[in-house]
């Protein structure tokens, strides 16, 4: 029994000591160490141009491609952008732009548009009944029937102005309800310059 006492007294005294200990080792402060850390972000998504791929205007209109373009990004909110390629409104015919974008981190995106210059179709019409009734080889006979006029041979031209497309339907308003061809005309090497009426 002598002994079980000696181990609780070794006990009590290992408790004491443990909760006397110095109350300044305790509370030392702890040291914290601070450091700045930088993150860097890499963009590498390109910048999306929207508009439209084809254009189609008329003949001498106004026309202004930057109206129709808007570039976006993921990470810049203005995106600088260039076009390149010329547009003549004054010439019937299909003009390419290019347009390039790219972003402050050097992304690039590309994409080309399509300008399609048409005759305005109503005027070329107006003008083709103008110069109708200006000529004169249009012979009109009397008939009980209703009247059907004939025409005389005649050319629509893309040196003219014409193009695949409106020579054919000039050609087309022309005849009218009358007996007759409209045809390509073609060059010795096979190539269309134009259309005929033929009687």
């Amino acid at each position: 029994m002598e002994r079980k006492w000696k181990i609780v007294f070794l006990i009590l005294i290992s408790l004491c000591l443990v909760g006397c200990r110095d109350e300044s080792e305790e509370k030392k402060p702890v040291k914290e160490k601070k450091e700045n850390i930088e993150v860097k972000i890499k963009d590498l998504t390109k910048p999306e141009i929207h508009c439209d791929n084809v254009f189609e205007i008329e003949l001498n209109e106004i026309f202004n491609i930057l109206e129709h373009i808007n570039v976006t990004d993921n990470y810049d909110s203005k995106i600088e952008f260039e076009v390149t390629g010329e547009v003549n409104t004054t010439s019937q015919g299909r003009y390419k732009l290019f347009i390039q974008a790219i972003d402050k981190a050097g992304n690039a995106s590309n994409k080309e548009v399509e300008v399609i210059v048409v005759s305005n179709i109503k005027q070329e019409q107006e003008q083709s009944k103008q110069e109708d009734k200006k000529d004169n080889s249009e012979i009109i006979i009397p008939s009980t029937k209703p009247s059907v006029s004939i025409l005389q041979y005649r050319e629509f031209l893309f040196s003219d102005g014409y193009n695949m497309m409106t020579g054919f339907d000039a050609c087309v308003l022309y005849k009218g309800v009358n007996v007759g061809t409209c045809g390509p005309l073609r060059n010795a090497a096979n190539m269309p310059y134009g259309y005929a009426y033929t009687p």
